[in-house]
């Protein structure tokens, strides 16, 4: 064999060599590249469903806050009407001394302005009580944006829903305070919770203990 003849069949071994390592490194490199793309898409799928367990344990935490926040306000609702009556209720009935109509009148509307303030100390944490002299009514107003005012708007929006909100446990909380009225101060006096859409509508009514206007059985 001429060296020529030498020199041409090393190349052609050394051509068919890099072919055969060619088309090994074509399948090896796609199965890298599979692998690593599997790898990508598991890492990809495991941060979709972390950021949705986390999206809905932060839901999750919304919901019962707000059923927190309800039951509080109740509960500081309570003990503050509680503690304000606790500071009357030893008080005897009024008496308004024998004089002339007139002077009756003025020493009653004086102590009529003078508990529905006690009342407002009382509710000052949910909302204002004011006195209406003509209907004989210490009237509630919640305070607006406020997780007992949203829940007492959806009862005025929807009555029907009265029994997911609470409703009867906060009504219940009025008409035991209507009877204190009764007690502390004098009988035939009227406790109205507003209505916070419309802070005119009567939503619920209380007299001497005794419900007068409910919205929700209405």
């Amino acid at each position: 064999m001429s060296q020529r003849q030498r020199v041409t069949l090393s190349r052609t071994v050394k051509q068919r060599q890099r072919a055969t390592q060619s088309q090994t490194a074509i399948p090896r490199q796609r199965a890298t590249q599979f692998r690593t793309a599997i790898r990508h898409q598991r890492v990809t799928l495991s941060r979709i469903v972390s950021q949705h367990q986390r999206a809905t344990q932060f839901r999750t935490a919304i919901q019962r806050q707000r059923v927190t926040l309800s039951r509080t306000a109740i509960r500081h609702q309570r003990a503050a009407m509680q503690k304000s009556f606790e500071n009357v209720s030893g008080s005897r009935t009024i008496e308004i001394p024998t004089t002339s109509a007139e002077d009756q009148q003025q020493a009653l509307s004086l102590q009529e302005t003078k508990y529905a303030r006690s009342l407002d100390t009382a509710y000052q944490q949910i909302g204002d009580v004011s006195f209406d002299e003509k209907t004989k009514a210490f009237q509630l107003r919640l305070y607006a944006k406020t997780q007992l005012a949203e829940s007492v708007s959806v009862v005025e929006a929807h009555p029907s829903q009265a029994a997911t909100t609470g409703w009867q446990s906060f009504t219940n909380s009025l008409k035991t305070t209507s009877k204190t009225i009764g007690t502390a101060f004098k009988p035939g006096y009227t406790l109205e919770l507003m209505g916070v859409n419309n802070s005119q509508n009567i939503l619920y009514a209380a007299k001497d203990g005794k419900e007068l206007i409910n919205i929700a059985e209405q």
